[in-house]
């Protein structure tokens, strides 16, 4: 009995059917592994490139940050009143020269500053 078994099994791994399974399996296997490999390189290579850009975004987003926090300082604020809207601190006398002549004029100023508001707060 364990005579036939043996002889069967000898005689099922040299049959060239028993090879050709054998081959066509390793084939297919070998396939499947390259497909894999590629497909986990491509998705190694989209990680590296989120991660690329996700460091892009967050170094954006700290500039951002920044430049809010810098907007909302007084100097921001006060330099902007000055430069934007012809305001000036108590004591201080505010200096406006046209291209055209070079004289000093507050009452022009203020009424230009007084028009800037109006329009400021109508539209």
């Amino acid at each position: 009995m364990e005579q036939q078994t043996t002889n069967f099994v000898s005689r099922l791994l040299r049959s060239k059917i028993f090879f050709a399974v054998v081959l066509v399996l390793f084939l297919l296997s070998t396939v499947v592994l390259i497909n894999e490999i590629g497909r986990r390189y491509k998705f190694n290579q989209e990680m590296r490139q989120i991660q690329t850009e996700i460091s892009k975004l967050a170094n954006e987003n700290r500039d951002l940050s920044n430049l809010i926090d810098y907007l909302n300082t007084p100097e921001y604020v006060e330099s902007e009143a000055r430069t934007k809207l012809l305001l000036s601190k108590q004591g201080e006398s505010l200096i406006v020269m046209n291209s055209d002549s070079s004289s000093t004029s507050t009452s022009s100023t203020e009424s230009l500053n007084q028009q800037k508001w109006l329009n400021y707060f109508i539209k």
